[in-house]
């Protein structure tokens, strides 16, 4: 008796590529989720962290084990904690939002500021948020180097013009002393010149 097992022979190897597929994905989106420039944290609708990438881990300076058993509010400063948790609900019913001037405090107690994009995502049929925080500290110490150098250069510039109008100043007093004396003089002359005629 022969059977036919060419259809199953197919199904397996579809099956294999199929998986093998699925595989490479998955590889691909790890390496572009743990090599990410930004911190990336996946939160349930409650808050809790469920996942994160090696800039999250760096940024706040703990492992992935000690971040997970974190929340969303534990990633803030006390003071700003009510404006986390209405931006984390904005985010699960508006979809996207996006928030500067905020800190997050590392392990090591250090607030760092940063920008965070928040989106809504669903993952295994739940509603979760997906954050990407952008480690703000360069570009606000770069911005407040440029507006130091800013005022500094308004003000070198003001000191320039009245350095400017102070030696215009002098250099007039010192020409008028200079010709008022060379006038005098010469009407002096004139005037000897004029009686001795």
């Amino acid at each position: 008796i022969f059977i036919d097992i060419t259809e199953r022979k197919m199904v397996e190897e579809a099956l294999r590529r199929s998986e093998e597929q699925c595989r490479r994905s998955e590889e691909r989106y790890k390496s572009l989720f743990n090599h990410a420039a930004d911190a990336i944290l996946l939160a349930d609708a409650q808050g809790s962290l469920i996942e994160c990438n090696k800039e999250a881990m760096r940024l706040f300076g703990c492992s992935r084990s000690e971040l997970l058993t974190l929340s969303i509010g534990d990633l803030h400063p006390v003071e700003d904690r009510t404006r986390i948790e209405a931006v984390f609900q904005e985010i699960i019913d508006a979809g996207i939002v996006s928030v500067d001037g905020v800190s997050i405090v590392r392990r090591d107690g250090m607030k760092i500021p940063v920008q965070i994009i928040g989106s809504r995502v669903a993952h295994e049929g739940q509603v979760m948020v997906l954050g990407f925080l952008r480690d703000m500290t360069e570009q606000i110490a770069g911005q407040q180097a440029l507006e130091n150098a800013t005022r500094r250069l308004k003000f070198l510039s003001q000191r320039l013009l009245e350095v400017q109008e102070e030696e215009s100043r002098h250099l007039a007093r010192e020409l008028h002393d200079e010709i008022g004396q060379a006038l005098t003089a010469i009407k002096i002359n004139l005037q000897t010149a004029l009686r001795s005629e």
